[in-house]
C-alpha cells in the first residue's frame, strides 16, 4: 500500500515536472522573438504599411497605442502617450506625424509604468504609455 502511494506521488511530480518544463520552454520561445507581439512592431511591419509617417503606421497597425483609456488626468493633471527615441524624449503621439517610417528599425509600446520606471521625464509628465522608437543606427 505505502509502495503504491509512493509511485502514485512520484508519478504525479513526474507529470508535473514535465508539464511545467514544457511550458517554460514554450514561454521562452514566445517572448524571444518579438515580431508578433501587440507591443511590438518590427521594421518589416512598418515597411509594410507604406505610410509616410509613423502616426499612420501605428494608427493602422497599433491605434491603441494612440488612446488614452481613462479620464485622461492624473491628480489634476493631463496624461499622455509619450514618445521616446532611445531614451530621448520626443514630445507626445503627435510628434509620429512629423517623422519618416524610413530607418526605423523598430517601435515599441511600454505601458505607464514601466515608462514611468525606465524613462526619463515619463514619471513627471504623467504618462499612461510611451512609444519607444529605435532607428537602424542604434542597432548594434
Amino acid at each position: 500500500m505505502v509502495v503504491m502511494q509512493s509511485l502514485r506521488i512520484i508519478a504525479i511530480g513526474a507529470i508535473f515536472a514535465a508539464v511545467l518544463v514544457a511550458g517554460c520552454g514554450s514561454l521562452k520561445s514566445s517572448q524571444s522573438t518579438p515580431h508578433g507581439k501587440s507591443n511590438y512592431l518590427s521594421q518589416a511591419e512598418i515597411e509594410a504599411v507604406g505610410a509616410g509617417n509613423l502616426y499612420d503606421v501605428v494608427n493602422r497597425l497599433r491605434p491603441r497605442w494612440l488612446s488614452v483609456r481613462g479620464a485622461g488626468r492624473s491628480f489634476g493633471m493631463n496624461t499622455s502617450i509619450l514618445v521616446y527615441q532611445g531614451s530621448v524624449l520626443m514630445g507626445n503621439s503627435e510628434v509620429l506625424k512629423q517623422i519618416s517610417p524610413r530607418g526605423v528599425y523598430s517601435l515599441e509600446f511600454v505601458d505607464g509604468a514601466t515608462a514611468s520606471a525606465t524613462l526619463p521625464g515619463a514619471m513627471a509628465n504623467h504618462t499612461v504609455g510611451a512609444i519607444v522608437i529605435t532607428l537602424m543606427t542604434q542597432v548594434p
